[in-house]
């Protein structure tokens, strides 16, 4: 991961980097929520992704009351998780810790002194998590009942296995700045899934960039919530329960990075698992009529299904795709269907 050289004088602890695009109604409030750490210790990095609607001057503003919020802009537009990464990129090299905070999110006062203790703990620790709050909406739902340490390996072997999320957002994440070098993009950029012309970040591909980040230390998890958005109460959950993609999204984690942390066996047995719950969920779907109801759910699932063939037939496993067969002729009679239904109307 490139930095931006060498920071004047002594090097803050924690760099809080901030991708926003067309966030001045919210940014300013971000940005309070840093600024009111009960620690100095930090710099705050605003990245514009070719914002149109005055972001870059409130950030301005406020850059010139206070030296530690900085504005990098740039006139490309990205998709999100593309200036996710493009973000990361602008962190000073002599900064030991990154913390991520979306534009929408706000941090507890407490939060950067804590993540940075709980990171300080020995330079073996390259991930911090914690709680995350919603709206009402807190999770993981299963926290353990006290801050906790493991190997990152362990950390992702547990998820991936049917573990809780205890790595939740990026916002709720920090990173030991040395486990991110190398990493040219940290999160996958491209749509989901790939074939998909109305795709977005899949539900679980942050959790394709920290399986990097885990191979390379150790993992602490603190219970209790550090990061949170008052706005969308459980928004990004709830479309997901709503269009039934968290399950494909793990099934797609899963058989992306799940072998280099489970034995064959696990791998094998776990897509199976994951593969059964994603059929039966998408058979009550069809059994509703939801395919030939609703346009969106109709594609978005032939693409998932189509994208999950083939990553299932990259890894031999047969039996997955024939649970999955019946329902990929379903939806892809559902998905033509449909432009002739609009040419009808």
């Amino acid at each position: 991961m490139r930095g931006m050289g060498a920071h004047g004088g002594s090097a803050p602890a924690v760099a809080v980097v901030t991708p926003v695009y067309n966030g001045a109604d919210l940014i300013e409030a971000c940005i309070g929520s840093v600024r009111a750490q009960d620690t100095p210790d930090w710099i705050h990095i605003l990245v514009d992704n070719a914002s149109t609607d005055g972001t870059a001057e409130v950030v301005s503003r406020i850059a010139a009351e206070d030296d530690r919020v900085k504005l990098v802009r740039f006139d490309e537009h990205l998709g999100m998780l593309g200036s996710w990464n493009r973000a990361m990129h602008q962190i000073p090299a002599d900064i030991p810790y990154v913390k991520h905070l979306g534009a929408d999110d706000r941090m507890t006062p407490d939060c950067l002194r804590r993540m940075v203790d709980a990171a300080a703990g020995g330079p073996e620790v390259s991930m911090v998590a914690a709680q995350w709050r919603e709206g009402s909406i807190i999770a993981p739902i299963r926290p353990v009942p006290r801050p906790h340490r493991m190997s990152g390996r362990e950390a992702m072997r547990r998820y991936l296995l049917g573990g809780p999320d205890t790595f939740g957002t990026p916002s709720a994440c920090l990173f030991r700045r040395d486990a991110l070098e190398g990493i040219d993009a940290l999160y996958p950029a491209e749509s989901w899934p790939p074939t998909d012309p109305e795709g977005d970040p899949g539900p679980s591909t942050d959790k394709i960039g920290f399986a990097d980040i885990l191979e390379r230390g150790d993992f602490v998890f603190i219970p209790d919530v550090l990061t949170y958005d008052e706005a969308r109460d459980g928004a990004q959950s709830g479309f997901a329960r709503r269009m039934r993609v968290q399950v494909p999204g793990d099934l797609d984690a899963l058989l992306i990075v799940g072998r280099r942390f489970l034995e064959p066996a696990e791998f094998a047995q776990r897509v199976r698992i994951l593969a059964s719950r994603y059929s039966r969920s998408l058979a009550k779907a069809v059994l509703l009529g939801r395919p030939f109801r609703e346009r969106r759910f109709a594609s978005l699932h032939h693409h998932i299904l189509m994208h999950l063939d083939q990553a299932l037939a990259a890894v031999g496993l047969t039996t997955a795709r024939t649970r999955l067969a019946p329902l990929r002729a379903v939806f892809a009679a559902a998905h033509r269907c449909w432009p002739q239904r609009d040419s009808a109307s």
